[in-house]
């Protein structure tokens, strides 16, 4: 199953991958919600990829491609999958990049001459990783939540007092020795934690189980961890581990998705300040292809619209209009691209974060993408990037 450092790898891999001849497929699909019939979309995808007019050798890479990603699916897919993600390209500069989450994807076949990786990162950005303390007063159990699915995990029960009053202790001998277990048992999970956080520094935290012991135990906790903290979910009992994790999941994605609500009020503010920052599509387009852009942040409902590439010095035209000529080189092989994965492939190429947005009236009404600045373009002095606005060329 994926982990979180692998997929960041396999990002950046695919968003430096170089176009050639024979394009690549981007095959996502949902695996495990109910209704999802991803043999049926794969069949359907390839048979209507492969009705377009393509060059013989250029069919013959598409066929085997699509040949390696049903031999992966069939005998290498893990029961326990509800989502996968394949990159295949065959015949020229052969890539086969295949992923399996917890969580489903939607599903979504591209054929393109470079990767298409929104939902990838949308699901990093989203899901991500945290540690999960499910704890009472008599026993612990603490996960490791990798994009969605229980990695790893362990179980802690505090050890039992023999009774011995009327023999060896008096009552209060025992009830002081039960309070002393119970700090020595708070203290352990504590310690465990602790080390878990400095083994993991950007690991996040949720504790859940009973709301009485989960305020004494945050009360408790020490500043390093205290910060990786994201919420407390009272759980009562019965506590199986599938809705512990439900329920801390929940927990977690709303957290991630008030965190970038934060991103974008802070992105409109630098904004209006007129500091490093800019807002709109072309904009964005501009700031992420000349390295300027330190965060891209996309609003996942807005419709980003299309542009053309220059297959050569790498000019972009965004508008209604159909270029037939590169105006910086006079290139005639243009290549209409997504922007939202045009945006997030050249992001991820230079090392600029992205934040995904469930929802943004705000970001929806600038065009969905806005960008916060490492610096202004002006200390840049590239000439050979053009971005069409409408009618008009600006660079």
């Amino acid at each position: 199953m994926m982990k979180l450092q692998s997929l960041d790898q396999h990002i950046k891999r695919l968003a430096k991958l170089d176009g050639t001849k024979v394009p690549i497929i981007s095959c996502y699909l949902d695996l495990g919600s109910e209704g999802a019939d991803w043999q049926t979309t794969l069949m359907q995808r390839e048979k209507e990829i492969l009705s377009s007019p393509w060059p013989t050798a250029t069919k013959s890479g598409i066929v085997s491609a699509f040949n390696s990603i049903k031999r992966w699916l069939n005998s290498e897919l893990e029961p326990s999958s509800r989502g996968s993600a394949i990159f295949a390209r065959a015949r020229e500069g052969d890539v086969f990049i295949p992923m399996q989450f917890g969580v489903p994807l939607p599903s979504d076949i591209a054929i393109d001459s470079v990767p298409h990786l929104y939902q990838l990162v949308r699901v990093k950005d989203s899901l991500h990783e945290y540690i999960v303390l499910y704890s009472d007063s008599k026993s612990a159990r603490i996960y490791e939540v990798n994009l969605g699915k229980i990695s790893e995990h362990m179980i802690i029960n505090r050890p039992d007092l023999r009774p011995r009053i009327g023999r060896e202790w008096t009552k209060l001998h025992y009830s002081r020795q039960r309070r002393e277990r119970g700090r020595q048992f708070l203290k352990q999970k504590i310690d465990i934690l602790n080390s878990l956080i400095s083994e993991r520094p950007d690991c996040d935290l949720i504790l859940a189980g009973d709301s009485t012991y989960l305020t004494r135990l945050t009360r408790e906790l020490p500043r390093k961890v205290a910060d990786r903290l994201v919420d407390a979910v009272a759980i009562s009992k019965p506590h199986s581990t599938e809705r512990i994790l439900q329920e801390t999941l929940a927990a977690y994605v709303k957290a991630e998705e008030e965190e970038s609500l934060d991103t974008v009020d802070r992105l409109f503010l630098t904004h209006q300040r007129g500091d490093l920052a800019t807002i709109g599509v072309p904009e964005s387009l501009q700031a992420v292809f000349h390295g300027q852009a330190d965060i891209l942040v996309l609003c996942h409902t807005s419709d980003l619209g299309k542009a053309h590439s220059c297959s050569k010095c790498g000019w972009i035209a965004y508008g209604e209009q159909n270029p037939e000529v590169c105006a910086n080189c006079g290139n005639t092989s243009l290549i209409k691209r997504d922007v939202r994965q045009e945006l997030t492939r050249m992001a991820r190429s230079t090392q600029c974060e992205i934040e995904t947005v469930a929802s943004s009236e705000r970001l929806a009404q600038v065009g969905g993408a806005g960008c916060l600045l490492r610096f202004r373009h002006e200390t840049l002095g590239h000439d050979n990037y053009q971005l069409k606005k409408g009618n008009q060329y600006v660079q």
